[in-house]
């Protein structure tokens, strides 16, 4: 302070090749081996408290500022289990414990641009007179009935979708950001956006091959499914691990 040195302490993200994405779920596979059943508990305490909040009515809200707390409690655990430490049931809960009001933010903040997201849609179908288009296409009762929705309509999706991208890129990092780095939930949101996108190719990469595997997973009865849930929860991590942290 008294030389005047800011020192920046907020972390930074690195760009990172497109093979990476592949490399994160390999370690994600490699963490789950380590303590299969743990991380099986752990998921299926995440998936419960997540779907039951989200099927309930005038509730399912509470998933989405919710889900944040939870996240950072798995994204802690995977910390802990990357560093030698055996995961625990009780992690999912270690958001709630320790950084509950940032992490609620990381939520609140990504509920807030969804429904920006979607009243901007509003406001276009509105302006562009395609409410009725849409509605009816909401409802067609097969492919052949839909209405076709012109150029202007694929214009309104198109800018819907990447109002949407934006959102959710400046919350794929964020509760590990704010668990594991302290940040405050709007610069999380702020680092996330960065990261994401320096890093769009292997996120893409990684993204492709989990929703490969989750096809293949559902073939059985979606019983694949049951080890690629927390194997997808820990790629959240490992993705995060090797954008922001020190190598």
């Amino acid at each position: 302070m008294e030389n005047e040195i800011v020192i920046d302490s907020a972390p930074e993200a690195r760009r990172l090749p497109a093979s990476d994405g592949w490399r994160w779920i390999v370690e994600a596979a490699r963490l789950f081996r380590a303590s299969w059943l743990q991380w099986l508990l752990i998921s299926l305490v995440f998936v419960v408290i997540v779907m039951g909040l989200s099927l309930l009515p005038f509730i399912n809200v509470v998933s989405t500022v919710l889900t944040p707390m939870l996240l950072g409690g798995v994204m802690w655990s995977a910390q802990g289990a990357r560093q030698g430490r055996t995961p625990e049931v009780g992690d999912v809960f270690a958001g709630f414990r320790q950084r509950p009001r940032e992490l609620f933010r990381v939520g609140l903040y990504y509920l807030i641009g969804v429904m920006i997201v979607a009243l901007l849609l509003v406001v276009l179908l509105y302006l562009f007179g395609l409410t009725e288009t849409f509605e009816a296409w909401r409802n067609a009762a097969t492919m052949t009935d839909q209405p076709e929705i012109g150029g202007s309509g694929w214009l309104v999706v198109g800018l819907g979708l990447a109002g949407m991208l934006v959102v959710y890129s400046s919350y794929f990092f964020a509760p590990a950001l704010v668990m594991l780095h302290g940040v405050s939930a709007g610069e999380a949101m702020r680092l996330s956006l960065v990261g994401f996108w320096r890093n769009w190719l292997p996120v893409l990469l990684a993204s492709a091959i989990l929703t490969g595997l989750a096809i293949i997973a559902m073939i059985p009865m979606m019983l694949g499914l049951i080890p690629l849930i927390p194997v997808v929860l820990l790629s959240n991590y490992t993705a995060y691990a090797d954008v922001f942290e020190t190598r």
